[in-house]
């Protein structure tokens, strides 16, 4: 953690107490990764029957999701219209309503369990900065209208009934959301989960992976089914390296508000809003009265070494500001950053991995509903033993037209072309993008045939 950050999540949180890993233990399927996705896919497991082990480096949620911003909402960095755009109509509405049931998953959990993680309901609020934002927001509604998912479009008139603010052109709003304490989440889930029989195993470092074994600084777990949800840690393992990289994000946190300002931001209810920014900001009421804005910048997102967060962090609290000039002068209590694992098209990865180690794969989920449907994916895969090529998760998928650049590009560079390409310029699944990268690549011998030629000709 950089100097003067704290993440504010952790702090609602008892220090956990499970042990270490030592010696070897066997399981019908072993789960490494105590965030989300790994919770999600040990709850499947567990409730399938099976005799479940979970290892964890840290403590449960100390990753990607303890940081997060705690939106439980479908919508990820691709929005319906752009998973239509890419995919169809069928496939996006599938992906969709996927996404959504894993919300109703994670609320039907915190019922289950009666689980304390600071559950505020709040509508989703997709905001565009400018006329061509709204032009995007009038699309998203459109193809919401289309695929039978409700919304409501307001126009910048009707904005501020939403939330008190003059400063966008338009926005989508729906409802069904919410937002929660991700860290708390976590650690709650995997009490239940230890309770009800999975053996967890926190501050476990794994140091290998081979089939059917995950070994761990002091032990290892003998299984059948290896489950990976290692989120961005999986390179570090020598898994998925070229499919996943790191995204940066930054968030800050107000002090408590009173409950009159509060009411008074948002008049309808409380919203988890984000904006239309390629590089968004995102904002949110807590239970607690505070309010949480998050965001980054194109040139830190996915850079290896983080850079000083100060002027990110002076950009969201001025944004927060401008957005809400009642709140100028508030002050600020907490900052803090997270690293999530990201792929180049943006989707995760969930299924049996490509490099024939035999485990499954639950990687870089893009919001909290989506690592759990990884989570649950890859159970599932584990479950039946299945391995399906075809589906837009596969992790041996071909990405975008640029993966063949990637080792010449690099990783920081890959992923900042390849993000505005996934979300505006890509059409259909792996095949067709396979396509697209052999006519790239014949483009590429081409162009460096003639430069040969050309440089033979002046040799004479």
């Amino acid at each position: 953690m950089e100097a003067g950050e704290s993440v504010y999540w952790f702090e609602q949180v008892a220090p956990s107490g499970r042990a270490p890993l030592t010696g070897s233990v066997s399981a019908d399927a072993v789960v490494v990764g105590g965030g989300i996705a790994g919770l999600s896919a040990a709850q499947r497991l567990l409730d399938a029957g099976l005799a479940v082990a979970l290892v964890e480096a840290d403590t449960c949620g100390a990753g990607a999701t303890g940081r997060s911003s705690g939106f439980i909402t479908p919508d990820s960095e691709l929005q319906l219209a752009d998973l239509a755009r890419r995919f169809g109509d069928d496939t996006a509405r599938r992906l969709y309503a996927g996404a959504r049931a894993s919300c109703d998953h994670v609320r039907a959990t915190i019922e289950r369990h009666g689980l304390r993680c600071d559950l505020v309901e709040c509508d989703s609020v997709y905001a565009a900065l400018d006329e061509a934002g709204a032009r995007t927001l009038r699309e998203e509604h459109e193809v919401r209208r289309r695929l039978g998912f409700a919304s409501s479009y307001l126009d910048a008139g009707a904005v501020p009934s939403a939330v008190a603010t003059r400063r966008y052109a338009g926005a989508v709003r729906y409802g069904d959301t919410f937002a929660i304490n991700a860290a708390a989440y976590a650690a709650g889930l995997r009490d239940a989960l230890a309770a009800a029989g999975v053996a967890v195993y926190e501050r476990s470092p794994v140091t290998s992976i081979a089939p059917g074994v995950v070994t761990t600084r002091g032990g290892e777990v003998r299984a059948p089914r290896v489950i990976l949800c290692l989120d961005r840690y999986a390179p570090s393992l020598g898994v998925a390296t070229r499919a996943v990289h790191h995204a940066r994000a930054y968030l800050t946190l107000t002090e408590a508000l009173d409950r009159g300002v509060i009411a008074s931001l948002f008049p309808a209810g409380p919203v988890m809003l984000w904006d239309t920014d390629l590089i968004y900001q995102y904002l949110r009421p807590t239970a607690e009265g505070r309010i949480l804005v998050g965001g980054g910048a194109l040139s830190r997102t996915y850079v290896d070494h983080a850079a000083d967060a100060a002027p990110v962090y002076a950009k969201l609290e001025r944004y927060l500001e401008e957005t809400f000039p009642a709140l100028r002068g508030v002050r600020f209590t907490h900052r803090w950053h997270g690293l999530i694992g990201v792929t180049k098209d943006i989707l995760p990865l969930a299924g049996v991995g490509a490099d024939g180690r035999g485990a499954f794969h639950a990687l870089a989920g893009a919001g909290l509903p989506w690592s759990v449907t990884a989570g649950r994916v890859a159970a599932e895969r584990a479950l039946s033993g299945a391995v399906d090529r075809d589906d837009v998760f596969d992790p041996g998928r071909a990405f975008t037209t640029l993966d063949p650049l990637q080792p010449l590009l690099g990783k920081p560079l890959t992923w900042m072309l390849a993000y505005p390409l996934a979300r505006s310029v890509e059409r259909g699944g792996s095949a067709r993008v396979r396509a697209r990268q052999r006519a790239l690549g014949a483009a590429v011998l081409l162009a460096l045939g003639a430069l040969v030629w050309a440089a033979w000709r002046r040799r004479r």
